[in-house]
């Protein structure tokens, strides 16, 4: 006997080819997020380090997610009305259906806790990594911490939510099963409120800084698209309190797109901080660099002309390579300044001396540095 499918309904089923859609081209901006990651690092000559791997965990979990995200929607029906699936199946399928739904819904439900829960310490991670202040360092692993505990009870509220498990997709046996709405908004809600101190808790250190307007800025629009994904925690929770157990497949479609919002958005703004050497790679962009204009070619083509009339009316040649600005430390200079009473004979100065030679060539009739 042929099992019942909905894929004859899939070009009428708008809900979910929008999802279908969606989570497609964002899976492949992930792609190519974690692969420029992986080559910043190697064009930096450095380890992968413990957050770098556990984005690729992440992004392994995606895959899977997103190949089961798929057999919900062509199989399942995955936002169609139950009246759809009725008419499409006749009565003795709509169950099998049904129960289906339910097994890919409750395995779809774990591996989101577990890939934003991989995520989010990735980017705490990172963070322990960049920002050294002891303090802040100190409620970095403490957010960990958190992170874990709040991934371990997401985890098992979802996976005992019926005793036996087979009560989730066969409510006829015997055991007992939580309440599903409480269980998807209690998750929601908690999720909510790590993703605020992840995202809202090194603004301010980030803003004290000493580097560049620009580099703050374009760090400021990176921590910008995780209030975004806190957006869409809030109208994920809205559509859990409206979740409809008479017409799931159709009410569970809302849900299932703006969760999927969360992990693919939440792998590619973890990449974004440690993208910018592929990024000068690729487009030579000087948005995330400290380099002014540097020719690395060797060509003076693209000195400034008001540069080259000083040199030639002092009497310099302007051909010749420019010099170059060096590049900015892996990690932003801080002020360290002691505060006690004898601070103004014991603050701590960084300097940097710089010196230029140069001498007249007798050969060239010029100068040379």
């Amino acid at each position: 006997m042929v099992e019942p499918t909905m894929v004859s309904k899939l070009a009428v089923n708008g809900p979910g080819l929008l999802d279908l859609c969606i989570q497609t081209v964002l899976l492949f901006l992930c792609f190519v997020s974690v692969g420029l990651r992986l080559w910043s690092r190697k064009l930096q000559r450095k380890e992968l380090q413990l957050n770098d791997w556990l984005i690729v965990a992440a992004m392994t979990l995606m895959v899977g997610r997103y190949m089961v995200e798929m057999i919900v929607i062509i199989k399942c029906g995955l936002g169609l009305h139950m009246t759809d699936i009725m008419a499409t199946v006749g009565p003795l399928g709509a169950p099998k259906i049904l129960m289906q739904f339910a097994q890919l819904a409750y395995t779809d439900d774990l591996f989101w806790v577990t890939i934003v829960a991989l995520v989010k310490i990735s980017i705490l991670h990172l963070y322990i990594q960049v920002f050294r202040q002891p303090l802040f360092v100190k409620f970095a692993w403490g957010a960990i911490g958190l992170c874990i505990i709040v991934w371990i009870a997401g985890f098992l509220a979802r996976a005992l939510l019926c005793i036996p498990v087979d009560k989730n997709w066969i409510p006829t046996i015997n055991g007992t099963c939580g309440s599903t709405q409480q269980m998807y908004s209690g998750i929601a809600s908690t999720d909510l409120v790590v993703d605020v101190i992840v995202i809202v808790f090194p603004m301010p250190i980030l803003w004290n800084l000493q580097m560049k307007m620009a580099k703050k800025i374009a760090l400021t629009f990176i921590f910008a698209l995780g209030f975004v994904i806190i957006a869409i925690t809030c109208v994920r929770i809205k559509f859990m309190l409206n979740l409809s157990n008479e017409d799931v497949t159709h009410s569970f479609s809302n849900i299932a797109l703006f969760s999927a919002l969360v992990p693919l958005l939440g792998i590619i703004n973890a990449c974004l901080p440690v993208m910018p050497p592929a990024f000068k790679k690729v487009f030579r962009s000087t948005m995330f660099s400290t380099h002014k204009g540097v020719d690395h070619s060797g060509s003076s083509g693209n000195q400034p002309y008001f540069k080259k009339q000083k040199l030639e009316k002092s009497g310099i040649p302007s051909h010749g390579p420019p010099f170059e600005r060096l590049d900015d430390p892996d990690l932003p200079l801080v002020d360290m300044v002691n505060k006690g009473p004898s601070a103004q004979s014991n603050d701590i100065r960084v300097t940097t001396d710089w010196e230029i030679r140069s001498q007249r060539d007798p050969e060239l009739g010029g100068f040379r540095r």
